[in-house]
């Protein structure tokens, strides 16, 4: 049997990505607050990351927080699905896993990615599945033989999400990077950013474009040169959400 791993790539990079963004948040106010605002508009871009940076280190600290605490809660052996939802224009697809509770209530959870996820399948597996403390579901899941599966999102009860559509898949190949190589690219550009004095707008800029990486590992995004695993014509998102 495959030796199981609880912390594997995709945890190893959403720990950074918190990493990184509090680091810089960090350092950007320091900044701020030591020296005048800067000229030329260059505070356009660093009003535009604190705006949209802040709120995601608000609410990805919190979500860390509650898979931490998930320790504490009493393990429970439940039946789990992965699932692949519906591909966005651009064919972005991420997975998803559904929860049968012993009451008899189904969840559905979108997962932090890891490379062995394609190979779970969708057949039916008993997993360890700790709730995270909060008023609102979400699960931490250990599969056997394979690893642990931490929660990009909350859960919700049923068995699709709104508007998505959530599709059974054989087990197949990971085709996509392992992504070890953007833990150190992140840390990297978090050092980097963090040893400039002057915080001006391309650096912000910068900031910025390291965050895409962390979007794609919150939203349980597959590499995009793993192809649509579910058999059958590769089906579409409602027109509204195109």
């Amino acid at each position: 049997m495959e030796r199981q791993s609880r912390f594997g790539p995709g945890a190893e990079l959403a720990v950074i990505s918190v990493v990184a963004l509090a680091g810089f948040t960090g350092r950007l106010l320091w900044q701020l607050g030591e020296q005048p605002p800067p000229s030329d508009g260059k505070w356009v871009p660093i009003v535009g990351y604190l705006l949209f940076g802040v709120p995601l280190l608000w609410f990805w600290l919190i979500r860390l927080l509650r898979c931490a605490l998930s320790v504490l809660a009493a393990p429970r052996r439940l039946t789990v699905r992965a699932m692949v939802c519906t591909p966005t224009r651009v064919g972005v697809y991420s997975g998803y896993l559904r929860v049968h509770d012993t009451d008899g209530d189904v969840y559905y959870q979108r997962v932090v990615y890891e490379p062995w996820f394609l190979r779970v399948g969708s057949a039916p597996r008993e997993a360890t599945v700790r709730r995270c403390p909060g008023l609102k579901s979400m699960f931490v899941v250990d599969v056997p033989g394979f690893g642990r599966l931490w929660p990009a999102t909350a859960a919700g009860r049923g068995l699709n999400p709104l508007f998505t559509t959530l599709y059974e898949f054989p087990a197949v190949t990971d085709r996509g990077w392992t992504w070890r190589w953007l833990v150190p690219a992140l840390a990297g550009i978090t050092i980097i950013i963090c040893q400039l004095d002057e915080l001006g707008g391309p650096v912000a800029l910068v900031a910025m474009a390291s965050l895409f990486p962390a979007l794609w590992i919150w939203g349980g995004g597959v590499p995009p040169t793993n192809p649509w695993p579910a058999p059958g014509e590769v089906p579409r998102d409602p027109w509204w959400l195109q």
